[in-house]
């Protein structure tokens, strides 16, 4: 096994840069050192990489080579779709896609009971007839193409994004010198937590936590503290997908069981949240080496950039419809052999446009974001209107809707409910494996 010096620097990355490591590191790279001294450094240096081969991958150095860039799956650094081997560890799967693609619709149907409803204002079908967007509650229509789910994905961000601005605002005009007293992290967390506590802004059930009695808010603070929750979770969601957190993406997870199992209040059969809970099951019951190796494929960047995450089967998606628009331009039947020389050529195209990027300096591309179908004017509408109508205003008159909000994403969920919900999934699951 002959030292590969940025594959031993890789591996000292991934141990956390441990000291002992380096120094072994360096004993080798010293050309004073003696040759014993070398010599036992290289030694020691093999013996460190293969036992974190056995930890990372049952000692396949195939996926332990380069494991700093496989974890970002960059180009050659893993093969066969980055090596999920845990895809076939039972019943896991961790759709994010998928799920966040559901949280959309589950919004739409929790804040858009009629498709028409020009009475209640700030909702979305209001805002949406006051901005000409054309938006639905109906999932199959939402998730029909890509194009009409990044409309409604991004007409929701939008709206509820003035209902948080508007929330600021008011915080901001009660306790106007908190804002100026910030100096560090740890007070701009704080100065968060306590603007949300103020406003009964609940990110997750909680037993304990009462929540106040609908009586005293009227029903238009109620609709925008909802909608204002289902956005930061939403936000939480991208955040951890662009930074690969998988650590932030396994607490999302756990909130969204309680979140899509009270989507259908009184049933317990969400598809969602018992997929996702039993993908939480498989996971945490696994050794510390194949959640090691979980974390690392959560999510992937393509780019090595900055904030270029991507969830791995958006990632995946990506590359099957690349391969399916190459296959559409093959003559005849695609056979095995042909199949093989098209995803072949593909790479190759890939390679060749890389190092023509890489040739005048541009390096590789960066996450790709959608267009905006919103436009800056629609945003400006949004907000303007949530300024006029002042949802967060403690002193403001109260509204009434015709369609009653829902008060929360987990409004009405009970400690029996969930204890219900996992008695019958973990019968399910008994049953099934």
């Amino acid at each position: 096994m002959r030292i590969n010096f940025a594959f031993s620097r890789s591996v000292a990355r991934s141990k956390g840069n441990d000291p002992a490591f380096l120094k072994l590191l360096q004993v080798i790279e010293d050309a004073d050192a003696s040759l014993e001294e070398r010599h036992a450094a290289e030694a020691e240096v093999k013996k460190n990489i293969l036992e974190f081969g056995v930890w990372i991958g049952h000692g396949d150095l195939l996926t332990v080579k380069m494991v700093q860039e496989a974890r970002m799956l960059m180009a050659g650094s893993a093969t066969a779709f980055g090596r999920l081997e845990f895809l076939f560890l039972g019943p896991f799967r961790l759709q994010l896609l998928h799920m966040k693609m559901k949280k959309v619709v589950v919004d739409f149907t929790s804040g858009m009971k009629n498709e028409i409803n020009f009475e209640d204002v700030l909702t979305i079908p209001w805002s949406a007839a006051l901005a000409r967007i054309k938006v639905t509650n109906k999932g199959k229509d939402i998730k029909k193409n890509d194009s009409t789910f990044e409309r409604h994905d991004q007409f929701i961000t939008a709206l509820q994004s003035s209902y948080l601005v508007n929330l600021f605002d008011n915080y901001q005009n009660q306790f106007p010198d908190k804002l100026a007293s910030i100096t560090n992290l740890e007070d701009i967390v704080s100065y968060v937590w306590e603007m949300l506590e103020s406003f009964d802004i609940q990110l997750f059930f909680d037993p304990d936590k009462q929540s106040e009695d609908e009586d005293e808010n009227d029903d238009l603070f109620l609709y925008c503290q909802d909608m204002v929750v289902r956005l930061l979770l939403s936000l939480g969601f991208d955040m951890c997908e662009e930074e690969g957190d998988s650590e932030g993406l396994r607490a999302i997870r756990r909130i969204m069981v309680c979140y899509f199992l009270n989507s259908n209040r009184g049933r317990l059969n969400s598809k969602y949240a018992s997929f996702t809970l039993i993908d939480l099951v498989v996971e945490l019951s696994e050794s510390e080496r194949t959640r090691k190796r979980m974390d690392l494929y959560v999510t992937i960047n393509p780019s090595g950039t900055e904030g270029g995450g991507l969830f791995r089967d958006t990632f995946m998606e990506h590359c099957v419809r690349c391969v399916k628009e190459c296959l559409r331009s093959a003559n005849g039947i695609v056979d095995d052999i042909k199949l093989e020389k098209e995803i072949g050529g593909l790479s190759v195209i890939s390679s060749i446009m890389e190092h023509d990027r890489c040739c005048v300096l541009r390096g590789k591309l960066g996450k790709q974001h959608s267009k905006d179908m919103i436009g800056s004017e629609v945003r400006e509408q949004l907000e303007e209107n949530a300024a006029k109508y002042n949802p967060f205003c403690r002193n403001s008159e109260k509204i009434v809707f015709k369609d009653k909000p829902f008060g929360g994403p987990f409004k009405g969920l009970s400690v029996e409910t969930i204890e219900r919900f996992i008695a019958s999934k973990k019968r399910e699951y008994n049953q099934k494996y």
